[in-house]
Formats: C-alpha cells, sequence, structure tokens
C-alpha cells in the first residue's frame, strides 16, 4: 500500500478525528512512525456535536480550517485564502 502510494508521488499524513470520548492509547503515533509519516494534531477547545458523534457545522468548520492549516506545509502549496462572508 505504501510502496504504491510512494511510486505514485502521493504524500500520506495520519490524523486524529475529533471524537467526543477519544480512546485512549498511542496507536495513531505508533502508526505514523512505522510508516514514518508525520501525525497532524489538530486540538480545539469547544468543539460540539450535534449528535454525540459527528461535529455540528460550525464546530466542523473551524476543525476543517485548521487541519488545512497544520496539513498545508507538508503538501508544499499555499493556504486557499478563506471565504468571503
Amino acid at each position: 500500500f505504501f510502496d504504491e502510494l510512494t511510486a505514485r508521488g502521493s504524500r500520506l499524513v495520519l490524523t486524529r478525528v475529533p471524537a467526543p470520548n477519544p480512546r485512549p492509547g498511542g496507536a495513531p503515533s505508533a502508526f505514523a512512525e512505522l510508516l514514518g509519516v508525520p501525525l497532524l494534531h489538530v486540538e480545539l477547545p469547544g468543539l460540539v456535536t450535534f449528535d454525540r458523534s459527528h461535529l455540528g457545522e460550525a464546530s466542523a468548520h473551524d476543525w476543517s480550517r485548521a487541519f488545512a492549516d497544520v496539513l498545508t506545509p507538508h503538501l508544499g502549496v499555499a493556504a486557499p485564502a478563506p471565504p468571503v462572508r
């Protein structure tokens, strides 16, 4: 899997998706280390869910924006401009 991605010129990063009750353990860190890829961690206070599992719209937007900011340096491209509101 990883060799195929590398052969295609792909880049791989791992992240941990926010959850109201995250499982303990270092599995994402260990897996990223095993693969030799970065683990991009985004932690934002105050995220809320609409069903005790999935992020609400505003929280999903905030987390996605923060993840894009952390991801961008690994892509070697400029961050997209925020949408005009």
